[in-house]
């Protein structure tokens, strides 16, 4: 059974349909603007890095071997560490926050914000869709479940395994925290990212408009 993103993405990709191609970009681009805001910490920069991530996804031309939500992260991540690599604005941040790290105290979203994608990205791909699906794109486990096929027990195993070892991986870069509570911060947090830019949506337009020829993209993507 092909389920609706699935579909949507072979539209796409077989006839550059800007519809299937917007409705991609409506599911995902939020968790996408979300991760490069993060990572960056420059609302600028994050616009920026979620149209090249789309990009990524236009050049690619098929459909990413694994599911689409998880390899966009993975991408956003990659190109916002590279853009910070390039700027050479990495070292400086990590000394700040290490200096500012009390490893004994009780840690905050503040403290896992710009950490937590880097980590979530290295996480195996049955840990890391899950992972992805329920805390970065808001989704149900049991709906989850139906689309990977498995049992939402499964989903719920995989879920826990995931954030340990997020947990063990922000340990390693000086931020202590236990599945539990950073299972509470993702839930807490993710959900309240700042609205997508409507310059964003508008050159997310541009860009099916470009594969398509569909006159309206551009119009259908902005906010009424």
């Amino acid at each position: 059974m092909v389920d609706s993103e699935t579909g949507e993405f072979n539209r796409w990709a077989r006839s550059r349909d800007a519809k299937a191609f917007q409705a991609l970009v409506s599911r995902h681009a939020p968790m996408v603007y979300a991760t490069c805001r993060r990572v960056l910490g420059d609302p600028v920069e994050a616009e920026d890095v979620a149209q090249e991530t789309f990009e990524a996804l236009v050049k690619a031309g098929r459909e990413p071997g694994h599911r689409l939500g998880p390899w966009l992260h993975r991408v956003a991540t990659n190109l916002a560490l590279k853009r910070i690599r390039s700027s050479q604005r990495r070292v400086r941040r990590e000394r700040t926050y290490t200096e500012r790290l009390n490893p004994m105290a009780e840690h905050s979203w503040d403290d896992l914000y710009e950490h937590v994608d880097v980590a979530v990205k290295e996480l195996p791909a049955l840990q890391r869709d899950a992972v992805v699906a329920h805390f970065l794109q808001g989704r149900a486990q049991a709906d989850i479940a139906r689309d990977l096929g498995v049992s939402p027990q499964a989903v719920s195993k995989r879920i826990r395994q995931g954030l340990d070892a997020v947990a063990d991986s922000l340990k390693k870069r000086g931020v202590t925290v236990s599945a539990v509570p950073l299972g509470e911060l993702l839930t807490a947090h993710v959900a309240k990212v700042e609205p997508i830019p409507s310059t964003l949506l508008a050159s997310l337009g541009k860009l099916s408009l470009s594969q398509s020829g569909g006159a309206s993209a551009i119009l259908s993507f902005m906010p009424q």
